[in-house]
C-alpha cells in the first residue's frame, strides 16, 4: 500500500503566508467599510449650506467687489486668513504667513490726454471723458500715437463659424475702430445665439489686436465707460515683463456712440 506524499516545509510556508494575506485583506476591508459608514453616518466635509454662506459674505457690499487696492481687498485677506486658521491649516510660505507679496501697477488714465482726427482737409478733436478715454497697459509713462485708422466691423477672427473681419486688411502699425458685441447673423447656431460669446467682449477685441501688431485700438460701446475707468495691472516678475506688458496694444480706448451720431 502506498502512503502519504510528505508536505515539504516550503509549500507549508507558502501555505501559511497566503492565509495570512488573505486574513489581512479581509480585516483591512472591514476597517474600510466601518470608517465609510461613520464618515457617511457624521455628514458630508463640504456643506453646501457653509459654502453658500461664505458666498453671501464675500461678494456683499461690505466687500465692496474685492477690487485691488481697495479697501474690500483688505476684509477678503483678513476673511480668507481667518478661514483658514479656523479650519487648521497651517501657513505655507517661509516667513510664516499666508500672504505671498506681489507686487502691482495701477494705471489710470490722464485727464489731459487729447485725441485728434484729421483727414480730407478737415481735423476733429474729441473731448475726454465726453466722447472717449484711452489708456495702456504698457508700464511706460506716456504713449504718443500717430497712425492711420481702419474700421475693422466688429474686429473678429472666428475659424469655426469661417468669419474674418480681418481678412485681405493690413493692420499692423495701425489704429484700429471696431464695435464691441458679435457680428448680428440671423442664423442663431453662429456666436452662441442671443448669448454674447467672448468674442463680443471688449477684452477679446484688444487681445486680437495685439496678436495682430495693431499700434492702438478703439472701440465703439454703448455702456458708459466709467465702470472700467480705473483699472490695475499685474506687473509680472519675472525680467520679460518687468519693464511692461508687451503683449498689448500701445493704446486702448472707447469712444461713445453719441460722438459717433454727432458725425
Amino acid at each position: 500500500m502506498l502512503g502519504r506524499p510528505a508536505i515539504s516545509a516550503r509549500f507549508l510556508l507558502k501555505t501559511i503566508c497566503l492565509l495570512l494575506a488573505l486574513i489581512f485583506v479581509g480585516l483591512a476591508t472591514a476597517s474600510f467599510i466601518r470608517l465609510r459608514a461613520q464618515s457617511v453616518a457624521s455628514g458630508p466635509i463640504f456643506s453646501p449650506e457653509r459654502l453658500m454662506a461664505h458666498m453671501r459674505m464675500l461678494s456683499s457690499d461690505e466687500f465692496q467687489g474685492r477690487g485691488p487696492g481697495t479697501k474690500g481687498e483688505d476684509l477678503t485677506i483678513a476673511y480668507l486668513q481667518k478661514q483658514f486658521r479656523d479650519a487648521g491649516l497651517e501657513p505655507g510660505n517661509p516667513d510664516g504667513t499666508y500672504l505671498e507679496a506681489v507686487p502691482l501697477v495701477g494705471t489710470r488714465p490722464d485727464p489731459k490726454m487729447t485725441l485728434t482726427f484729421s483727414g480730407h482737409g478737415k481735423t476733429m478733436q474729441l473731448a475726454f471723458e465726453k466722447d472717449f478715454v484711452a489708456q495702456t497697459r504698457r508700464m511706460v509713462d506716456s504713449v504718443h500715437l500717430d497712425a492711420d485708422m481702419i474700421f475693422v466691423g466688429y474686429g473678429v477672427q472666428a475659424p469655426e463659424y469661417k468669419w474674418d473681419d480681418f481678412k485681405g486688411v493690413d493692420v499692423k502699425g495701425k489704429v484700429i475702430v471696431v464695435l464691441i458685441n458679435d457680428p448680428p447673423v440671423p442664423d442663431e447656431r453662429m456666436f452662441g445665439g442671443k448669448a454674447m460669446t467672448y468674442y463680443g467682449r471688449w477684452t477679446y477685441k484688444y487681445e486680437k489686436a495685439a496678436e495682430l501688431g495693431v499700434a492702438g485700438c478703439l472701440a465703439r460701446r454703448s455702456i458708459w465707460w466709467r465702470r472700467t475707468r480705473t483699472c490695475t495691472a499685474r506687473q509680472w516678475r519675472d525680467g520679460s515683463r518687468a519693464s511692461g506688458r508687451k503683449s498689448c496694444s500701445a493704446r486702448q480706448g472707447s469712444i461713445t456712440r453719441r460722438r459717433k451720431r454727432k458725425r
